[in-house]
């Protein structure tokens, strides 16, 4: 599956984006960001003045959930002409709910929450527009999306969604199933990371130790990212001891 990041619409408004929760919501936001770069919006932190916000929702608890109706209510306040877009995982599962919170225009799921742009309008539409659609179980691209800022430190997404069906957790619910990115798209993305700086990369993903790409397990994939040639440092997040492979301990 490509996620196509179109950001086609030129503008000169200003836009918030601000994401809850994971290193995965986090890697999303800058994503989203460089795309919204790239159609000619200017970033604003979030709590300032803007045009248009984005809240991508985190929903792993109750205080998760509560955490989300705070920021997005918060941004309303301070913003009630903008248009208000509420993205991710408490979308994907409480759509309807968030529907009733006065001012939110727009709620996108996760499977094409990267791709908002194509769903809003530059009006604040009568009532709250729902899309979520069923998360797509194809491995993944995300391409070239504009021109993010990374610190020495950087996120690197690779993986998404979960098959472990745990009766406490809802994340293979608002994530959906396990998918992983393909290979050469990751590379390519952990190249142009380090031109713009960055000599560290955290791993990220819902279980890293699920990563399968063209042949490639997880193993395989720590051992090609130790060839590129500027990469000083590559952190694991998220994995479960019940699929880490025996290799990576000797």
């Amino acid at each position: 599956m490509k996620v196509k990041l179109n950001y086609g619409r030129g503008s000169n408004k200003r836009a918030s984006v601000h994401a809850l929760g994971c290193r995965l919501n986090q890697y999303d936001a800058i994503e989203m960001e460089g795309g919204l770069k790239s159609s000619g919006y200017e970033i604003v932190s979030f709590g300032e003045s803007a045009d248009l916000g984005v809240i991508n929702t985190c929903t792993v608890t109750n205080e998760a959930d509560s955490k989300s109706r705070n920021v997005i209510r918060r941004f309303i306040r301070k913003n009630p002409k903008a248009i208000t877009v509420v993205l991710g995982c408490y979308s994907q599962m409480e759509a309807n709910r968030l529907a009733m919170i006065e001012g939110v225009d727009y709620i996108i799921g996760n499977h094409d929450k990267m791709n908002f742009l194509d769903y809003i309008d530059e009006q604040k539409p009568e009532i709250p527009v729902i899309v979520r659609e069923r998360i797509s179980r194809e491995d993944f691209s995300i391409g070239f999306v504009g021109q993010p800022q990374f610190e020495q430190r950087a996120n690197l997404k690779i993986q998404d969604g979960c098959d472990f069906m745990c009766s406490f957790c809802v994340i293979p619910f608002s994530r959906g199933r396990a998918r992983t990115r393909e290979l050469n798209d990751l590379l390519e993305e952990v190249n142009r990371m380090i031109v713009s700086g960055v000599q560290e990369i955290i791993l990220t993903g819902v279980n890293l130790g699920t990563y399968s790409s063209n042949g490639v397990n997880f193993i395989g994939l720590i051992e090609k990212l130790c060839t590129v040639e500027g990469l000083n440092r590559i952190r694991i997040s998220s994995i479960e001891p019940t699929t880490i492979p025996d290799d990576i301990l000797g």
